[in-house]
């Protein structure tokens, strides 16, 4: 009798390691794949939400200066309403001096040329995967798009814009700050 209840408590019923170990394994796998299409969605997010950067300025800044740019300023259009908020830099809204602020955690500038006839927006700390899709794309749809400058290289016209994309991942040479330039009038 008392062989028989050894017996009985050998045949209890559960996991074992190797099928736990097994189970976290995939849960590993399925996990690294999950962290790396999350990191590439982001990446994507913050390029597609610079080229919203952009052109949201731009736009504002044709609406309310019309051709003639003198005292263009970021702290001047975040007055006015002409631009959200959400692109200065966290704790310099409520200043006088607000920052602009990239999706990419750096900061940008805009500024009316030399002449006041048109003005530039430069950014700073973009990423060679987001340079090179912000350099690429087609900013020649506007009337007013004028150039845009990668890393001091020869400038990209509406023009010339077709024959640089090849040479577009030369331009953007650093893998984690480039600075892009574009003009518009």
């Amino acid at each position: 009798m008392f062989y028989k209840n050894i017996v009985k408590r050998k045949n209890q019923s559960g996991r074992s390691m190797i099928e736990m170990l097994g189970v976290l394994a995939i849960i590993g796998v399925l996990s690294a794949g999950g962290i790396a299409g999350y990191t590439m969605a982001m990446a994507l997010f913050k390029t597609n939400k610079a080229m919203d950067l952009v052109k949201d300025i731009s736009v504002a800044i044709k609406t309310f200066y019309d051709n003639d740019f003198t005292g263009l300023t970021l702290p001047i259009l975040v007055d006015l309403g002409k631009v959200s908020s959400e692109y200065l830099k966290p704790g310099t809204a409520n200043t006088d001096n607000p920052v602009g602020w990239t999706p990419f955690g750096s900061e940008f500038t805009v500024a009316p040329s030399d002449d006041s006839l048109s003005f530039s927006i430069t950014m700073q700390g973009v990423p060679k995967n987001a340079c090179v899709k912000l350099g690429s794309t087609n900013w020649g749809d506007s009337t007013s798009f004028i150039s845009l400058t990668i890393n001091s290289s020869a400038p990209i016209t509406p023009n010339t814009q077709a024959q640089n994309i090849a040479n577009m991942l030369s331009n953007c040479t650093n893998d984690t700050n480039n600075t892009l330039k574009w003009s518009f009038e």
